[in-house]
């Protein structure tokens, strides 16, 4: 049996006593683009290097927790690893490491390290409040989307969670 890669992981094959199991390897797959896993998708707007994105189709769009905005638009998948023009292809990284550009984030100049982020109701921005939304608008929802912990005052670790949606 041949080695396996899943879940950006890779799994050594062993057997013993005819029965074949996979060790977890704990690394990323040979597939992935050195330590940050990254898929190269086409922009459907303009963007910044550093915007937390999500996709729709085959494009991927600067998400936001915006409570006007559809609920779609802040399910996070990664960040843009350079700036974006619409219609070219991009790279966005999904777990690991990101740098995050000051302007990338609401109300401040840069990260703080140790601090938790949020995604922002300003699109492709992050921020430190765990409800974003600020006032209930249409739809009438608030929306909290962690996306992980500052490690500097550029960098970001990838701790995407679920948005959960306050009715």
């Amino acid at each position: 049996m041949t080695d396996l890669t899943a879940f950006n992981r890779t799994y050594t094959a062993y057997t013993r006593q005819g029965t074949t199991v996979f060790l977890a390897n704990g690394g990323l797959s040979s597939t992935a683009s050195g330590y940050n896993p990254t898929i190269d998708i086409i922009a459907g707007e303009n963007m910044d290097k550093g915007s937390p994105v999500y996709v729709s189709g085959t494009r991927c769009f600067a998400a936001t927790a915006s409570s006007s905005s559809q609920l779609f638009e802040s399910n996070v998948i990664g960040f843009t690893e350079e700036t974006a023009s619409l219609g070219a292809p991009v790279t966005v990284d999904l777990d690991g490491v990101v740098n995050i550009p000051g302007d990338r984030v609401t109300g401040e100049a840069g990260l703080t390290p140790g601090r938790y982020y949020f995604l922002s109701r300003y699109k492709g921005e992050l921020t430190t409040n765990s409800s974003a939304s600020g006032t209930v608008e249409r739809p009438d929802y608030q929306v909290s989307v962690p996306v992980g912990v500052a490690v500097t005052t550029t960098a970001l670790t990838i701790e995407i969670g679920s948005p959960t949606f306050l009715v």
